[in-house]
C-alpha cells in the first residue's frame, strides 16, 4: 500500500497518537534488538543459524509441515531468503518439502527426524538461555504482561492493514481494491 494511501486514511489521528504509537513501535524495536543480540551470542547454534532453528522450531510446533506461505507468516523473514534457507536445510537433511495434498501448486515443507533432533538439542539450550536472560529483566507479572500485549497484537492480523509477510499478498490485496 503507498504511505500516501494511509496517511490520507489516517487523518483523523491525533499528534499524541503518532506520537505514542511511535514511541510503542521504538521501544518494542529496542528491546528485540537487544534480546536477538543476547540470543545470537549463544554458543550452542553451532551447525546451525538463529533464523535456522526458528524455521525448525515453527515446523516442530506444528507437527503437521507448513506451506510455504505459513512458514513465511511464522518467521520473520523475507519469502526470498526462506527460500534459500529451505534449499540448504533440505540439502543438510533437516527438512522435507513434499507436494500438497491440497493444493498440487504447492509444496508442504516438513521437518525431518535429524532436523526434530537439532531442533531439541538447541531448544533446550535456547530455552535456558530466554529464561536466563528474561528473569534478569522482568519478574513473572511483567512476563505475563509482555505475553499478553503480544498475543494481542498478533491475535488479529486482520486487523492490521499494510502488514506484508514477505509473500507479497498485501500487495495483491491492495491492487484488488
Amino acid at each position: 500500500m503507498p504511505i500516501e494511501s494511509a496517511i490520507g486514511r489516517d487523518a483523523d489521528l491525533t499528534k499524541q497518537q503518532v506520537a505514542l504509537a511511535s514511541d510503542a513501535w521504538e521501544a518494542l524495536l529496542r528491546a528485540y534488538t537487544k534480546l536477538n543480540r543476547a540470543f545470537l551470542q549463544e554458543e550452542h547454534w553451532g551447525e546451525t543459524t538463529m533464523r535456522e532453528y526458528d524455521i525448525l522450531y515453527s515446523l516442530a510446533r506444528t507437527g503437521r509441515g507448513m506451506t510455504q506461505r505459513e512458514l513465511l507468516s511464522a518467521v520473520a523473514l523475507s519469502q526470498p531468503a526462506v527460500s534459500r534457507m529451505l534449499m540448504r536445510m533440505e540439502d543438510r537433511g533437516l527438512i522435507l518439502r513434499i507436494p500438497s495434498a491440497e493444493d498440487a501448486r504447492s509444496t508442504r515443507v516438513q521437518i525431518t527426524g535429524q532436523g526434530l533432533e537439532l531442533q531439541r538439542r538447541i531448544g533446550r539450550l535456547h530455552g535456558k538461555h530466554i529464561a536466563r536472560v528474561l528473569h534478569q529483566l522482568l519478574d513473572a507479572g511483567q512476563m505475563r504482561q509482555m505475553k499478553a500485549l503480544c498475543d494481542d497484537i498478533c491475535s488479529e492480523p486482520s486487523k492490521a492493514v499494510g502488514i506484508d509477510h514477505g509473500d507479497g499478498e498485501n500487495a495483491r490485496r491492495a491492487e484488488e481494491r
